[in-house]
């Protein structure tokens, strides 16, 4: 992925919420460019880290400088995992905030994610206590209109909403 056009369509997605006013960007963090070896997957950011480090703090602060004034926030994708540079992206990325205020929730169970809230192993009930404790708003993510009807559904009667 090239740094300089996902930097630039971050900067364009500011722009376009600041005209909107659009309150919440979510992004994912990339993995970037990946070797497969006989053995085992090398990444290029955790290979030279301390140069992704440097870029991914100058991208944050274009990104507060182009949001300053505006009620803006970027938000990180929780995703299956992190690779460790990726979390040591996301420390320095959160060094001005330690809040959290908006998260995707879905129920899951193995390696099937995106099921119907209720029917999966997530302890909901926990996770809508950390929202809740931080004010922080939550998008219910499901695959279909009926498993979100459904999730729904399932928060008023177990009275998580």
């Amino acid at each position: 992925m090239n740094a300089v056009a996902y930097a630039d369509t971050v900067l364009e997605a500011i722009k376009f919420a600041k005209e909107l006013e659009i309150p919440v960007l979510n992004m994912h963090m990339a993995e970037g460019v990946h070797f497969t070896l006989p053995d085992k997957k090398v990444y290029l950011f955790d290979e030279y880290e301390e140069r992704y480090m440097a870029y991914l703090k100058k991208f944050r602060d274009v990104c507060d400088k182009a949001i300053r004034g505006n009620n803006i926030k970027i938000c990180i994708e929780n995703t299956d995992g992190y690779k460790n540079y990726m979390l040591d992206g996301i420390k320095l990325l959160l060094e001005n905030s330690s809040r959290l205020i908006h998260m995707h929730i879905h129920d899951a169970k193995g390696e099937k994610n995106h099921l119907v809230l209720g029917s999966g192993e997530i302890n909901l009930k926990e996770r809508f206590k950390v929202a809740k404790d931080n004010g922080c708003r939550c998008v219910i993510e499901t695959k279909t209109v009926d498993a979100l009807e459904k999730s729904v559904e399932y928060l008023k009667t177990h009275e998580l909403i």
